[in-house]
């Protein structure tokens, strides 16, 4: 059986290589070191409890020297009470040792406190999504939509007077939107906390040291003290751009509006821009933003699945009936040379 230990950096190299001859042509830098956290860092955040970590941490497994797998994981959300399994790489006819890495995180990390795991897979990669769901235990949760337009048609808009920059101040409101947004039976394992839509100075700073240029609007309905929309746009190279929409059900006509707003918007910054729309099968308007997509040309290049793994469940309590408790008596006493297990009944 393979050996499991933290990734070091003699191992970014065999990483690389393996991915190299797995699959030819994938620029290494998506595995150089940047991408990793490491020593010394590495050592002094894993002495942290698990609700105070934030950032990403890596395993390899090994057999003979030889490197066979990579996995990697990260909190998602600010409670840390659900972790992302972002990162899977393994050599080829690996699936077992693919099995042993997704299993030590799940029960070193479920072990600490973390009560639900998440991966998102694209749909082509049969073999990793059986690797979890029929090897490892996670279920299908939903899917997301990847839509894309090179030169997409900027068409008139209706002036949105409720339409305002996001505030600090909207966090606690956004976060209500996204729970009424979401239908009811994927809240548990999706939903994201008040703190997680706080995107202060400290998000603000972390964004331009990334690299990342980030807007956000928000549908505001102040008659009703309630947020009704929420759009994001985001692009790492001036390039591309990701457009991420949220609206209730009251307010799902303004997707198209929305939509016109925020390609104009990266259009004023790069006339050549790219626009990608991120739709989300579990927020419960999906369907009328999927019906706006197709009317404005774009185009669906991908899909993911989500699963999911709770680690801890409530257990539900029979109070009719108990059961019965199985006792192994200590080594040092004279009971041990009974070979039968005594049944107590509580």
């Amino acid at each position: 059986m393979a050996k499991i230990k933290r990734l070091n950096s003699s191992d970014i190299r065999k990483i690389q290589e393996m991915v190299e001859y797995i699959q030819p042509g994938i620029s290494p830098n998506i595995f150089s070191e940047e991408n990793f956290v490491l020593f010394p860092i590495d050592m002094l955040h894993s002495l942290l409890p698990s609700n105070l970590k934030f950032l990403q941490e890596s395993y390899v497994a090994k057999e003979n020297r030889n490197l066979l797998g990579l996995i990697s994981l990260i909190p998602e959300g600010r409670s840390k009470t659900r972790w992302k399994i972002n990162r899977l790489v393994l050599n080829i006819n690996a699936y077992e040792v693919g099995k042993q890495l997704i299993d030590y995180v799940v029960n070193k990390y479920g072990g600490s406190g973390v009560e639900t795991f998440i991966t998102t897979i694209n749909e082509n990669y049969h073999e990793a999504i059986d690797l979890f769901k029929n090897a490892c235990g996670f279920r299908s949760c939903t899917q997301v939509h990847i839509w894309e337009n090179e030169n997409p048609e900027i068409k008139d808009f209706k002036n949105i007077p409720q339409l305002r920059n996001f505030k600090p101040s909207d966090s606690k409101l956004l976060q209500e939107l996204e729970e009424q947004c979401i239908f009811p039976h994927f809240r548990p394992s999706l939903c994201r906390s008040v703190s997680d839509f706080n995107f202060g100075l400290k998000n603000r700073l972390l964004d331009f040291f990334k690299g990342y240029s980030v807007k956000r609007w928000v549908l505001d309905n102040p008659s009703q003290n309630s947020i009704e929309g929420y759009t994001v746009i985001m692009s790492m190279d001036g390039m591309s751009y990701w457009i991420d929409i949220m609206l209730s059900l009251a307010y799902q006509e303004y997707y198209e509006d929305l939509l016109n707003y925020a390609c104009k918007f990266a259009k004023s910054i790069n006339p050549n821009a790219k626009i990608y729309v991120n739709l989300r099968k579990y927020y419960q308007s999906n369907k009328k933003l999927n019906e706006v997509l197709i009317n404005q040309n774009f185009q669906q290049t991908c899909s993911f699945q989500v699963l999911v793994k709770d680690y801890w469940k409530v257990t539900p309590v029979d109070e009719g009936k108990k059961s019965p408790i199985i006792i192994f008596p200590d080594i040092t006493s004279p009971a041990c040379n009974i070979t039968r297990i005594n049944k107590i009944d509580t």
